[in-house]
């Protein structure tokens, strides 16, 4: 497992790095894969591709966040798809705002990607 270690603040992590990692774990519009079967090892040096500016360290502490928000987004996918978070209009926003406290540090936007893709994920 990933040790839990990673920037202080989410607002100290790289952007670019934060940016490459979630797309690695969120644009493929399939599976987390990359993250599932994927080590840091494996992981890193396509980081760093996508993030030239970002250090080791802003890119380990991308990578580690990232994780965190894809095992959250199964969590509470599944929750969601469970009926945990009520019913109707309001039940996304509550699982949206579930997501973010439990993995500070995205946009809203990134919470909405990762959201939609949690629901693909867990559908099966």
């Amino acid at each position: 497992m990933i040790k839990e270690h990673g920037p202080s603040k989410p607002t100290d992590m790289n952007l670019e790095a934060k940016r490459a990692s979630f797309e690695l774990a969120f644009g493929s519009r399939r599976s987390s894969l990359p993250y599932e079967r994927w080590t840091d090892r494996e992981l890193v040096p396509q980081i760093q591709e996508r993030a030239p500016s970002a250090s080791p360290k802003e890119i380990l502490d991308a990578l580690v966040r990232v994780r965190r928000l894809c095992d959250n987004v199964y969590e509470v996918c599944d929750a969601f798809r469970d009926g945990r978070f009520g019913e109707g209009t309001f039940a996304r926003a509550a699982a949206l705002s579930e997501l973010s406290e439990r993995t500070p540090g995205f946009t809203e936007a990134e919470y909405k990607t990762a959201f939609a893709e949690g629901l693909l994920w867990t559908a099966f």
